[in-house]
């Protein structure tokens, strides 16, 4: 038998006893996501190191076995004299000779037929492109090799084209030095992008210039240029320009202006003229053309030609002056 106190004491335990198991569950869930998580970041990182440890990997393989192309190469085209008549050798061919065993790449694949070693000469070295065709996307390596003696200049050492033995002897090189009076060797060049020999020496300086070059691999000096007048006497050195072309227009001699004359000699033709008779033996004559007119020589109707004068058949009868009749133009009959 409960009291009234005891019940409700009793209901309110059990209200606790709900509350309490209602934030069990939700950290229980809090606790199972938290978890997950770490799961999730477990994973990336173990992802992303084994990711880091294949690119390791795959750099490493390539640039192994891009030595063991370059070598074989070397051997092929140098050591067996092949640089003058073959411009490429594919990687397949290196293998039939024994000179480089099958090539591997970082996934364990061995790389195609389609790799292959390509050598190009140039003005002042030979350019080898190792090109190999594997699942791990190769690039292209490129190595330069002097055309004199073949060494090697970008092959950090691993090399069978070393040089040494086609290097003369430095007594042999001073003697050329005095007899040419300059050093012309290529190695004293800085190379293009190209591998070729470059325009700028890294022992000689190049002639002075106005234009500033911004390059970090040469090295500048400068000098400055002074001008000034010395006091005394002052020459005046007049210097003229071009001459011009000839005019007809008059132009006067002065100080700063020099004038030449010279005279030509030139032939044309006046004015048109008429005339009624033309020597045509003269050079200087020329007919541009010739027009005929007819002269009439008759008398209008009712008269006759008398010599240069017309007479009219019918006669008039008058009285004349004393002018007129002297005249002698008219007919006179002294008839009554």
């Amino acid at each position: 038998m409960y009291t009234v106190d005891d019940n409700s004491k009793n209901q309110y335990d059990d209200e606790i006893y709900e509350v309490k198991s209602d934030n069990n569950s939700t950290g229980l869930i809090i606790k199972i996501i938290i978890i997950i998580l770490c799961v999730l970041v477990l994973i990336w990182l173990i992802s992303a190191l084994k990711n880091n440890r294949n690119n390791k990997d795959s750099s490493q393989t390539h640039n192994e076995n891009v030595l063991k192309v370059r070598l074989a190469a070397e051997e092929y085209f140098f050591l067996k004299n092949n640089k003058e008549t073959e411009s490429h050798v594919s990687l397949k061919k290196l293998e039939s000779n024994g000179l480089v065993d099958k090539v591997v790449d970082a996934n364990g694949k061995v790389c195609s037929d389609n790799s292959k070693v390509t050598l190009k000469k140039g003005d002042t070295s030979y350019k080898m492109t190792v090109i190999l065709d594997c699942s791990t996307n190769d690039d292209e390596e490129i190595f330069y090799y002097h055309l004199s003696n073949l060494a090697c200049q970008n092959c950090n050492g691993k090399t069978l084209m070393t040089g040494q033995s086609n290097v003369p002897d430095k007594k042999d090189e001073e003697k050329e030095e005095e007899n040419e009076g300059e050093n012309n060797n290529d190695d004293n060049y800085i190379p293009d992008d190209n591998g070729e020999q470059g325009e700028y020496s890294c022992v000689t300086w190049s002639d002075w210039q106005t234009d500033r070059i911004t390059d970090s691999t040469l090295e500048e000096r400068t000098k400055t240029l002074v001008q000034g007048v010395k006091y005394g006497k002052t020459n005046i050195n007049i210097q003229f320009s071009d001459w011009s072309d000839f005019t007809t227009t008059p132009i006067e001699a002065s100080e700063k202006t020099e004038v030449e004359t010279k005279v030509e000699t030139t032939e044309s033709w006046g004015e048109t003229k008429t005339a009624y008779s033309v020597d045509t033996s003269n050079p200087n004559i020329r007919i541009i053309g010739k027009n005929t007119e007819t002269i009439s020589s008759s008398c209008p109707s009712g008269y006759t030609l008398n010599g240069n004068r017309c007479i009219s058949k019918s006669e008039s009868v008058g009285n004349l002056t004393y002018s007129e009749f002297n005249s002698g133009r008219y007919k006179i009959n002294n008839g009554l």
